[in-house]
């Protein structure tokens, strides 16, 4: 394909990175072998701490001749790992067109394995929203002028392809070098102020029964056919189960000749129904109640499994269910 306008580049760059998304090392260099013979094989990785921070790139330029030619820069203090994979495309272009002065004939294959930067690319020239993806098409445009074929090509990460491997490390060795000449956009500040903000909220979660079982996490969307299910699930993490006796008591709804209303978990009126040991709290029920123990060993491994492994909204919601269950024979099926 020779690609001789923007919309021609968009196409390329579209089936290149959507190309065997699935495939291992065997399948992608199957692919590779089909590429020309007598081009210019560009390997572009970028690098970022924990996808947030301490950016790196790394690029390997190999030209038809075999001479070699290496980048390591780094990417900046606060960056992600797709505006490190971008930052790194945008290097690799730039070093190769300043190695042959742009006027080399030879197609060009640029191999990344960030799918998430071909496909910002793939959107076309005029569709960039940042100054970065701009910059990579600009590039682009520059080695196609004349006719150029560029192909931009996905490879599957971390499973033994040379040049990807080699861009990798380079990478990771410019990730330690200085960031303090390095600019940081205003998107990846934005996004930097978002995450220690959310950081700060959920370490400022007060013990609690839910922070028991998640610790810092949201939990994931229960997906249930029913909704009262769904609610369960909700309400026992939380820690407030609108279906145990000890709450309903505590709100006025269970009183008892003796005691109308209290919040006293010790108090009769508060225990469990079904095994009559103690308050029917959500611990109590999913954790510690003798009459699930058997579905706790099957759902979770253990008649007294690890707070964490509630994160598990189905294995919740069939513990409620079997708990419930016990309860209808003796009259209390629903509130």
């Amino acid at each position: 394909m020779t690609p001789g306008s923007s919309s021609d580049l968009t196409s390329a760059t579209t089936s290149a990175a959507q190309h065997h998304p699935t495939s291992g090392r065997e399948r992608a260099e199957e692919h590779l072998a089909t590429l020309p013979d007598d081009a210019v094989w560009v390997w572009s990785d970028g690098s970022a701490e924990g996808g947030v921070s301490a950016g790196g790139i790394g690029a390997l330029i190999t030209l038809p001749s075999g001479e070699e030619h290496e980048l390591r820069a780094p990417a900046g203090r606060i960056c992600s790992s797709t505006r490190a994979e971008l930052v790194a495309i945008r290097g690799a272009l730039e070093m190769l067109l300043r190695l042959e002065g742009g006027l080399a004939e030879s197609p060009v294959i640029v191999c990344a394995d960030s799918q998430a930067a071909l496909a910002t690319l793939a959107s076309g020239a005029g569709s960039q929203a940042t100054a970065l993806g701009a910059a990579v098409w600009r590039l682009l445009l520059a080695l196609t002028d004349g006719g150029r074929r560029v192909f931009m090509q996905w490879i599957p990460a971390h499973c033994g392809i040379p040049g990807n491997e080699r861009a990798d490390v380079l990478a990771k060795e410019a990730s330690s070098l200085s960031q303090d000449a390095v600019p940081t956009d205003v998107r990846s500040m934005v996004k930097a102020v978002g995450r220690s903000a959310t950081k700060a909220w959920r370490r400022s979660w007060p013990d609690s029964f839910f922070k028991t079982i998640m610790g810092d996490r949201m939990p994931m969307p229960v997906l249930l056919e029913s909704r009262d299910e769904a609610v369960n699930v909700h309400q026992l993490r939380a820690g407030h189960w609108s279906r145990s006796q000890s709450y309903l008591h505590r709100i006025g709804r269970r009183p008892e000749r003796d005691c109308p209303q209290c919040s006293d978990l010790a108090c009769p009126a508060a225990r469990c129904l079904v095994c009559r040991e103690g308050p029917d709290t959500p611990e109590h029920v999913l954790l510690r109640c003798p009459c699930l123990a058997g579905a706790r060993l099957r759902l979770l491994g253990n008649i007294r499994p690890d707070p964490t492994q509630l994160r598990d909204g189905g294995a919740v919601a069939a513990l409620s269910r079997g708990y419930l269950s016990h309860q209808q024979p003796l009259g209390y099926g629903r509130p």
